[in-house]
C-alpha cells in the first residue's frame, strides 16, 4: 500500500546549532523579548496549540544589550580557562536547542538526568541570557497557597473572594520562563492537581501574564524519592535526557575555582571512567566539585561524597567494586595536592565547622545520639556572632506554616511573609542555618530543608543565608538502630562537606571535663576502659553528664547528712529505659565513684617523685627495672584528654622523659592534630633541657 501523504504543513530542515549560530539566535532573543529565531514571536500563531490561550506571553519589553553566548553560564576568564571558555566546547548545544524550541512552539520540555549533573544551572542560564525572567517552582516544598490565595473584595456591594497571584509571577517586565524543578517530587495530590491547571498557563482559574515557557528539570524515577509520573502529566512534556556532556560543568567548575587550573584534573576525571567504567554515575559534576573543595582545602577528599544516613555512598565500577580510594587519588594528583582519607584527619569537627562559617559552605554532620554535635555548633557559631546569627530549625518539630504564611499587599497580589528569625530588617548580620536532625523530618518539612540547601531560599523568599550546618544520627549504631529515614541522594549530596563523627568523643570528653572536673574524669576514664561499643552507645555523653549530676548531689548529701550513702540507683535512673533497660554495667562505676577513686593520671601526678623514681632506674643492661611502672604511665596519658594532658604539662614533662624510646615514638605516631603537635612539642623540650644539663 502506498504511503498516505502526509497533510500537514512540511517543517523547514532543521539546521545544527553551531556555536555562531546558538550566538546569533541567543542575541535575537535578547535584542527584542518579542523575536524568537529571528521572527516576531506569536504566542497564537499555531492558533489552537494547546497553551494558545496563555495571556500576554512573550509581550515585555526587550532587554537593552545583546547576549553573547559565553554569558549562558556567565563565564569569564580563570586559571583553566586564560581567555575564557570556547563556547563551542562547553555548551550543552542540545539544552539551548531544546529551550528555544520550547519558547519559539508553546510547548512544554522536561530535562531528565540523575541529581547533580547541573541541569537546573543550565537551564536557568540559558534563559536568562536569552532576555527571558525566570521563576523557579521548587514542587517538592510548594503548597497550594505559595503561587495563587482568595482574597476578599467589594464587588457591587457584595463581599466576595477573588483569586491573587502571588508577586512573583505578576511583577514582570520582561516575558517570563517557569522553571519547574523536580514534578516528580510533588508532595501531595492537591499540589499534583495544581500543577496539572499550571501546565495550561494558569492558577486557580487566573492566567499566568507574560508568559513565554514552562521547563522542567526533573530526576529520573531510578532514584529514590521520585515517583513515576502519570500518563496524564507525562503526554504534556516533550522530555530530554540530559547528561553532564550536555552541561557546560567544566566551565562551571573553573569559574567556582577561579585560580586554580583544573585542567589535569577534567583530564584525569575522564581517565577515571576508561579505567573504571560506571564509577562517574556517582562523581557528576555537583559531587565533583564538593570532591575538587574538599581537595584544595587540604581536607580528606571523600568528604565531598555524601553520607546517606550512615555508610559513604563510595564510587564503584560497573561490577560494584568500591574504586574511591583508588579514583579520587587521581584527581588530588593532577591538582598537585595530597591525598587524604577520613581516617588521616584530626581535629575534624573543629576544621569542617569553622570552614563551613568561615567560606559559608555546607556541612553534614553525621553522629551518634548525645555526643554533642548540636551544642558545640552553637557555640562556634556563638564566636561569629558580631557578623552573623544563627536559625535553628528542628527536623521532626518544624513545619513551613510556622515559618511563612501569604499576605495580600493591596495592589492585586500577595507576597509571601516570613517570621523575623529569617527576615529581620533591623539586623543584616548573614544567617547561619543549623538543621537538627535533618534525616528524621517528615517530607513537607524535608522538601522545606532541600529547598534552603538547593536555592538558600524559603518557600521562595530571597533570605539572607551565609552558611548551612546540618546534624543527623546514622540509621545504626554499633548494631543499635536508630528511627532515621534513608535519605535519597538528590538530597544527600547538597553538603560540600560530609564528616561522619560517630565514634569521636573527644569533644564531649572535653566539655564534660571542662564543665565538671574531677568526678567527669573518674567516669570519662570508666567508659574508656570499662564499656564495650555497644554499651558507649546507650551511655552516650549526654547520659554521662546526666550521671555525673546525679552523682555530685548525691555526694552532697553524703558530705551533709551523718549515715547517708550514696546509692547506685541514682546512676541506674539516668541509663535509656528503652523496651527494657539498655545493657551498661554500672558496678566498676559504682566502685570507683563510692572510694572517690582519682583518675589514672591524677594519682600518678600526685606522686610524681616516686613514679619519677621508678621509671629512672636501669638494670646493668640499661633496660628499666620496672617495666610495669612505664607501662602504667605510658597507660595514663593516652587515656588523657588534650585539656587534661595542657593542664598537666610540668608533672608529664618529668614523666616522658624517663620513658623508652619506642614508647615516646607510640605517642606521636598514634595520635593526630592537636594531640600531636602538643606531644612533639613536649619531646622538643626534653631534648632541649637535657642539652642544656650537658652543657
Amino acid at each position: 500500500m502506498p504511503a498516505r501523504p502526509s497533510t500537514s504543513c512540511p517543517r523547514r530542515a532543521r539546521v545544527p546549532l553551531t556555536g555562531e549560530r546558538a550566538r546569533a539566535v541567543l542575541v535575537a532573543g535578547a535584542a527584542g523579548a518579542t523575536t524568537v529565531r529571528g521572527r516576531p514571536h506569536n504566542p497564537k500563531r499555531r492558533g489552537k496549540s494547546l497553551m494558545s490561550h496563555r495571556a500576554g506571553a512573550a509581550a515585555g519589553q526587550p532587554a537593552t544589550s545583546p547576549v553573547d553566548l559565553s554569558r549562558v553560564c556567565r563565564f569569564g576568564a580563570n586559571a583553566t580557562f586564560p581567555e575564557g571558555p570556547d563556547p563551542d566546547s562547553v555548551i550543552g548545544k542540545k539544552v539551548v536547542e531544546r529551550i528555544l524550541d520550547a519558547i519559539e512552539t508553546q510547548t512544554m520540555v522536561r530535562f531528565l538526568s540523575g541529581p547533580g549533573v547541573g541541569k537546573s544551572a543550565t537551564v536557568r542560564s540559558v534563559c536568562e541570557a536569552a532576555g527571558y525572567d525566570t521563576f523557579v517552582i521548587n514542587v517538592p516544598s510548594l503548597y497550594p497557597e505559595r503561587l495563587a490565595i482568595p482574597m476578599p473584595v467589594q464587588h457591587k456591594g457584595t463581599r466576595v473572594l477573588e483569586t491573587v497571584l502571588t508577586n512573583d509571577l505578576l511583577r514582570r517586565e520582561r516575558p517570563l520562563v517557569l522553571i519547574v524543578e523536580e514534578p516528580s517530587r510533588a508532595p501531595s495530590q492537591v499540589v499534583a492537581s495544581q500543577l496539572m491547571e499550571l501546565y495550561n498557563g494558569s492558577i486557580a482559574g487566573v492566567p499566568i501574564p507574560n508568559l513565554a515557557a514552562i521547563i522542567a528539570c526533573d530526576n529520573d524515577a531510578s532514584h529514590a524519592g521520585v515517583s513515576v509520573m502519570d500518563l496524564a502529566q507525562g503526554s504534556r512534556w516533550r522530555t530530554v535526557a540530559v547528561t553532564r556532556a550536555d552541561t557546560p560543568f567544566k566551565a562551571a567548575l573553573a569559574d567556582r575555582f577561579p585560580d586554580v587550573d583544573l585542567a589535569p584534573a577534567f583530564e584525569a576525571y575522564e581517565r577515571i571512567e576508561t579505567r573504571w567504567p560506571g564509577a562517574l554515575d556517582k562523581l557528576q559534576p555537583r559531587t565533583l566539585e564538593h570532591v575538587l573543595y574538599n581537595i584544595l582545602r587540604g581536607q580528606p577528599a571523600e568528604w565531598g561524597l555524601p553520607l546517606l544516613a550512615g555508610p559513604r555512598d563510595h564510587l564503584r565500577d560497573s561490577e560494584g567494586r568500591v574504586v574511591t580510594h583508588e579514583a579520587l587519588p587521581m584527581l588530588a594528583a593532577a591538582l598537585n595536592r595530597p591525598y587524604l582519607r577520613d581516617a588521616d584527619m584530626a581535629d575534624k569537627t573543629r576544621t569542617a565547622v569553622r570552614r563551613a562559617i568561615t567560606e559559608g559552605r555546607t556541612l553534614l554532620i553525621q553522629g551518634a545520639p548525645g555526643v554533642g554535635k548540636t551544642a558545640y555548633v552553637t557555640s562556634v557559631a556563638a564566636e561569629y556572632a558580631d557578623r552573623y546569627r544563627v536559625v535553628y530549625l528542628n527536623g521532626p518539630n518544624d513545619s513551613p506554616d510556622n515559618r511563612v504564611a501569604p499576605m495580600p499587599d493591596g495592589e492585586g497580589g500577595f507576597a509571601m511573609w516570613l517570621t523575623r528569625d529569617l527576615r529581620d530588617p533591623d539586623d543584616p548580620r548573614g544567617i547561619i542555618v543549623i538543621l537538627d536532625e535533618i534525616w528524621r523530618a517528615r517530607t513537607a518539612v524535608m522538601n522545606m530543608f532541600l529547598e534552603v540547601l538547593q536555592e538558600r531560599t524559603f518557600c521562595g523568599v530571597d533570605v539572607n543565608i551565609h552558611a548551612i550546618i546540618a546534624m543527623t544520627n546514622p540509621r545504626e549504631v554499633h548494631g543499635v538502630p536508630m528511627h532515621v529515614g534513608k535519605p535519597d541522594r538528590a538530597h544527600a549530596d547538597r553538603f560540600d562537606m560530609s564528616i561522619d563523627v560517630t565514634s569521636d568523643l573527644s569533644l564531649a570528653y572535653e566539655w564534660l571535663i571542662d564543665a565538671y572536673g574531677e568526678v567527669a574524669e573518674v567516669v570519662i576514664d570508666w567508659h574508656k576502659e570499662c564499656l564495650d561499643d555497644t554499651a558507649r552507645v546507650f551511655a552516650n555523653p549526654r547520659v554521662l553528664e546526666g550521671m555525673i549530676i546525679a552523682w555530685r548531689r548525691e555526694l552532697d548529701k553524703q558530705d551533709s547528712r551523718p549515715g547517708y550513702k550514696a546509692d547506685q540507683e541514682v546512676l541506674e535512673e539516668c541509663v535509656p529505659l528503652l523496651r527494657e533497660r539498655a545493657p551498661v554495667p554500672l558496678h566498676d562505676l559504682y566502685a570507683m565513684l563510692s572510694k572517690r577513686t582519682v583518675p589514672q593520671i591524677s594519682r600518678i601526678l600526685r606522686d610524681l617523685d616516686r613514679y619519677v623514681e621508678l621509671l629512672a632506674q636501669r638494670d646493668e643492661h640499661g633496660g628499666p627495672v620496672h617495666g610495669g611502672a612505664h607501662e602504667e604511665v605510658l597507660s595514663a596519658i593516652k587515656q588523657c584528654e588534650l585539656s587534661q594532658l595542657q593542664k598537666a604539662r610540668e608533672g608529664i614533662l618529668a614523666l616522658v622523659r624517663h620513658l623508652p624510646q619506642q614508647f615516646k615514638f607510640s605517642l606521636i605516631s598514634g595520635n593526630k592534630g592537636d594531640r600531636q603537635r602538643y606531644f612533639i612539642d613536649l619531646f622538643v623540650e626534653v631534648e632541649r633541657q637535657a642539652a642544656a644539663r650537658a652543657r
